[in-house]
């Protein structure tokens, strides 16, 4: 981010201090429940916005170098995403549907490793990590096999910020880069390729993914929710949020900010006095700190369900420069945190399912939560959502 906008939006967030107010929108919005309890909503959704959209898989830091693998379940379909090189670029992985070309077993079982070749566990049919089929035992069985034909079926992938994202349908085309575009500058400043996955966690809440999503969107339930944890750092009900296309950006500001009135703006560093959440469309966060980045995927499983993965992505040369404990010490505030959050989302999704309400109410300074629906909706319509 240029340091120009990054005063810009410190004075910003100086502004609602003085004036103990916070970002609004003019009216409020009343958001039917069945978005978060409807079986036949979920599926318009998993079929609109994550099986003809990217999903992101993985940061590169967690392929190893060599003929490394990792394997995802994307919505029921389970995909190879393998290392063609030690780079971090398009080229350097290949996305592939896990699924034998002989009788369609699942070809490879692990979650991670090293290979060069993948075997198929059913009948030994061996494919290499480009997706070709190099082997077939008593291949005299099958006279009419063409071996160059009959690789594994290849899936679009993109690399960005070093991150790697994959559209689980070869039937559809997407223009990423457009996509990717408008919060591409600020990521780019964070150098996020050069970082590593630090201490993943997955758990299943009983919640809808929007619920989650949408606890990163505002700030109006930090001073309640997180009593015991972050609050006392922060404002009541102070941030600033920006949508860039389908994605946002919130911040902040910390109490700490103060400190800036006494300090000339050529000093202001937004990292230093801020907390910076990205929400990237549709399901991936991140929160931009002093010197790492929190990030969680939320995995829809059913209209109540999501599976949440949460890690750290932490400098690589700045890991041995702190104690590891220092790197502990924030995933453990960060997690509980989080779990604060999705515990509520629990709660929320329990008064849903109770009947009791026919909408949830949004108000004036939640108004990502229901820009988030809309884009959704314009998905789920065939529109480009944000556009």
């Amino acid at each position: 981010m240029k340091h120009q906008r990054q005063v810009e939006l410190l004075r910003q967030c100086l502004d609602y201090i003085d004036m103990k107010t916070t970002q609004h929108e003019e009216e409020e919005y009343l958001s039917p429940v069945y978005k978060y309890h409807d079986q036949e909503y979920f599926e318009q959704e998993l079929e609109a916005v994550f099986k003809r959209m990217p999903n992101m898989v993985a940061h590169v830091s967690e392929i190893e170098l060599g003929n490394g693998f990792i394997t995802r379940d994307l919505h029921g379909i389970s995909v190879i995403i393998a290392r063609q090189n030690d780079g971090c670029d398009d080229s350097s992985f290949k996305a592939m549907l896990n699924v034998c070309k002989h009788r369609g077993a699942r070809l490879e079982g692990a979650e991670s490793g090293c290979k060069n070749r993948f075997v198929c566990p059913y009948h030994g049919w061996m494919f290499n990590n480009k997706g070709e089929l190099k082997g077939v035992p008593h291949q005299e069985g099958f006279p009419k096999l063409i071996k160059s034909d009959s690789g594994l079926n290849e899936l679009s992938l993109w690399v960005r910020n070093g991150f790697i994202f994959v559209l689980p349908n070869t039937d559809v085309e997407f223009d990423f880069d457009k996509f990717w575009a408008p919060i591409a500058e600020d990521l780019n400043d964070y150098n996020i390729e050069d970082m590593m996955v630090y201490r993943p966690v997955t758990k299943t809440w009983n919640s809808n993914w929007k619920i989650v999503s949408g606890g990163g969107l505002e700030s109006y339930h930090f001073q309640v929710t997180h009593a015991k944890t972050i609050a006392p750092y922060f404002f009541s009900n102070t941030s600033y949020l920006e949508d860039f296309g389908p994605h946002f950006r919130l911040i902040l500001p910390r109490q700490s900010i103060n400190k800036l009135r006494e300090q000339d703006q050529s000093e202001w560093q937004i990292r230093d006095h801020t907390h910076m959440v990205y929400q990237l469309f549709p399901n991936v966060a991140l929160l931009v700190q002093e010197d790492h980045i929190a990030m969680f995927i939320m995995r829809p499983v059913s209209p109540s369900e999501v599976e949440i993965t949460f890690q750290m992505l932490i400098p690589k040369d700045g890991f041995a420069q702190r104690e590891q404990a220092h790197w502990d010490r924030n995933h453990q505030i960060t997690e509980m945190t989080l779990e604060e959050d999705f515990e509520m989302g629990e709660s929320i999704q329990s008064g849903i399912l109770s009947g009791a309400n026919q909408h949830l109410r949004f108000g004036l300074s939640e108004w990502g939560l229901a820009r988030l629906e809309q884009f959704i909706d314009q998905a789920i319509a065939g529109q480009p959502p944000g556009q």
